[in-house]
């Protein structure tokens, strides 16, 4: 049993390996993914909110933060 107190089903054998996308490859798929969304936000988020554009920016640029550290934290428990 896990720690939720179910049980875990598997197709597999315990001693199956998986292959597993290499991390350097990841993170820079992570990068370039999270540049894009910068980008978009940084060109979405001012014409939505006009009136405060100077906040647009901080909310892209938080956001941005977010989803890299967001990524990180799951692909960091996937690798581990």
């Amino acid at each position: 049993m896990n720690h939720l107190g179910k049980t875990r089903i598997s197709l597999y054998l315990p001693a199956t390996t998986f292959a597993v996308m290499d991390e350097r490859l990841l993170d820079v798929i992570i990068g370039l993914a999270a540049f894009l969304i910068l980008v978009v936000l940084l060109a979405v988020l001012p014409l939505v909110m006009a009136p405060m554009t100077g906040y647009a920016y901080i909310l892209a640029i938080i956001i941005f933060i977010l989803f890299l550290s967001g990524a990180g934290y799951l692909v960091n428990g996937k690798i581990t």
